[in-house]
């Protein structure tokens, strides 16, 4: 007899706006991310929302890794875009800017795509883990303000692309 193997995810019924414990997810139907809401899309993690869906946003979206929008998020919230964003933008922002607003640790790696800027945010410090990497691509940078911090545990790296 022949067995078959497969991995699922679940996600919260009630809010498909809530990621799963690990792994890629698609949003197939319409949710809402209430105003201190976090979604927060991890290094190596892709988000997909599906065409005809909305994604009503008045918390705050955290992407490290990537989404794929055939759909919409109108946006009244917070978006901050560290990771790869592909389809149609968001309302009311223009996915220029990675914000790091609470302590936050990469265990994957991250490429800050062309363009994009980051801040560290006072009191906010990002901590790049033991064999990994983040990418500054050439056009990027990166802005810590005074009472932000950057913790690189040994083995971990930052590649600034010459400009």
């Amino acid at each position: 007899m022949n067995s078959l193997e497969f991995d699922v995810q679940l996600v919260n019924i009630d809010n498909p706006c809530t990621a799963p414990e690990s792994g890629d997810w698609i949003i197939t139907i319409s949710c809402t991310l209430q105003q201190g809401d976090v979604l927060t899309i991890s290094p190596g993690v892709t988000l997909t929302i599906d065409s005809g869906v909305t994604v009503n946003n008045s918390g705050t979206i955290n992407n490290f890794g990537t989404i794929n929008n055939s759909g919409t998020i109108n946006n009244s919230g917070n978006i901050s875009n560290c990771g790869t964003y592909t389809g149609t933008p968001p309302s009311n922002n223009p996915l220029l800017s990675c914000i790091i607003t609470v302590n936050t640790t990469f265990t994957s790696d991250v490429t800050l795509p062309d363009g994009i800027s980051m801040m560290i945010s006072p009191g906010a410090v990002l901590t790049i883990n033991s064999g990994v990497t983040l990418d500054v691509d050439k056009a990027a940078n990166v802005t810590i303000k005074s009472g932000g911090g950057l913790n690189i545990i040994s083995g971990g790296k930052v590649i600034l692309t010459s400009r």
